[in-house]
């Protein structure tokens, strides 16, 4: 116990060291990062598409009106990723692409988990298909607002 206590400070020393790093400095770069074949997701949803209705009335069709506002939404998010990609690597910046890469497969599945944690609130109910949908169309437009706002930050 007496050696752990002594150890304390060194431990919490060298934890911190690198707290006060600015983002600036030159930093390791794990492999992942800097491999050439690297390529960003591409969202697919594997579900079996429900129509839409004009004048949705059911369950269903209000799952399958999501489904299809999320695919349309899928399009767009998979394509502004393509290009933010593409400027990125055009910087010559391999960095910055593979940590893009790895935000984008992060935020896939944090999109599941928060999704399926609200859906599971209704489980076993007819709610919950809906919620879960929902739940991925909204997550998507706020996903293609942030990618959009990078996209013009790199363009200029």
């Amino acid at each position: 116990m007496r050696a752990l206590i002594l150890l304390l400070p060194v431990l919490c020393a060298g934890f911190f060291a690198g707290c006060g790093s600015s983002h600036s400095e030159k930093r390791e770069q794990p492999s992942i990062y800097l491999s050439p074949d690297l390529k960003p997701p591409v969202i697919s949803e594997h579900f079996t598409l429900l129509p839409c209705p004009a004048k949705p009335k059911t369950t269903l069709d209000f799952e399958g009106c999501a489904e299809h506002r999320i695919l349309r939404l899928d399009k767009a998010i998979n394509e502004r990723v393509r290009v933010t990609f593409s400027l990125l690597r055009s910087r010559r910046s391999a960095a910055a692409a593979g940590r893009f890469v790895h935000g984008e497969h992060a935020w896939l599945m944090y999109r599941r988990s928060v999704c399926e944690s609200r859906a599971d609130v209704y489980e076993g109910g007819s709610a919950a298909g809906i919620v879960f949908a929902e739940c991925v169309a909204d997550k998507n437009v706020a996903h293609l607002k942030g990618l959009r706002a990078f996209e013009r930050d790199l363009r200029h």
